[in-house]
């Protein structure tokens, strides 16, 4: 009996060792030494078969393990980084259906995706699974909207856009006279447009917008939308940025943002030139974008 309780003691205490050895491999992964990579990856492949782990321990040594992963993968561009993402992000949920943490990480995936269609596909998947927390569901439904809004005609979904066409539509509640119909004007060609949303208090959406002079091709017409509520105080920035500018004074609430299901950050909306919504994607990474307008 004292050999078996020496033993189970013993078995322990080198299961909390190799915890110990996978938490500090994986801090040392996060400060970007990868020497210890392949000893991390082989001590935390035999813990996950280890059946005297506790959940708590085993949610901590893997939920961490992935993110160290995660790390490594930013190094492999945009696509790379975003599929291990998604992986990580389905692990995670097959073991730990009962945590949230791996519903943000998914939703994460469909929300800074640059593919609108694989945004949606995303989305709408999330929105299939079980157990999601409402307010994950709530955004996940609007990433999967505004995928949607992709290939329809900018004045259908916004009407205001008619205000800064250089051709008008005739909008769908009435026919000013003068005005092209929506029919003739899907035929003619017009400039791309560009708008961007930005807030005052968002440093990387002003940062982005003044950088868009250096993106955006000089046939473009530029609109930014502004999300403050504060409009007096947004409209001093505003004329230091690019392009016509338009306040709404309700932010998230107003008009424009409800019908692009717009969030808080820069995000930026593209035409073709029959005016149809080439993408509407959250723009962090301007490089991306640049690469975008360039085609």
């Amino acid at each position: 009996m004292e050999a078996e309780q020496a033993t189970s003691k013993d078995q322990a205490r080198v299961k909390a060792l190799r915890l110990r050895e996978a938490v500090l491999l994986e801090h040392a992964s996060a400060r970007g030494n990868s020497q210890k990579d392949a000893r991390l990856d082989a001590l935390v492949q035999e813990l996950r078969g280890e059946a005297s782990l506790a959940f708590e321990e085993r949610w901590v040594l893997l939920s961490n393990y992935e993110c160290s992963r995660l790390r490594r993968g930013s190094a492999k561009g945009e696509a790379g980084a975003l599929q291990l993402q998604e992986k990580a992000a389905r692990a995670l949920l097959a073991q730990f259906p009962q945590q949230r943490q791996p519903y943000e990480l998914f939703l994460n995936c469909a929300k800074t995706h640059s593919d609108d269609a694989q945004a949606g596909r995303l989305a709408g998947e999330l929105l299939g699974m079980k157990g999601v927390p409402i307010t994950l569901k709530r955004e996940a439904r609007q990433v999967l909207e505004r995928s949607a809004l992709v290939g329809r005609r900018l004045w259908e979904v916004i009407p205001q856009a008619a205000s800064f066409l250089p051709t008008q539509p005739v909008l769908p509640t009435g026919s000013p006279a003068g005005l092209v119909s929506p029919q003739e004007l899907a035929r003619k060609r017009l400039p791309q447009v560009i708008m961007y949303t930005w807030s005052k208090d968002d440093a990387y959406s002003l940062e982005a917008a003044r950088r868009l002079v250096e993106l955006v091709p000089r046939d473009c017409l530029v609109v930014g939308v502004n999300l403050d509520l504060d409009c007096p105080q947004a409209r001093s920035l505003g004329g230091e940025l690019p392009g016509r500018q338009y306040y709404d004074q309700r932010g998230l609430e107003g008009d424009i943002a409800r019908r692009l299901f717009l969030e808080k950050g820069f995000t930026v909306l593209i035409t073709g030139r029959r005016g149809q919504i080439l993408t509407l994607r959250g723009a962090r990474n301007m490089e991306r974008l640049g690469a975008f307008l360039s085609q």
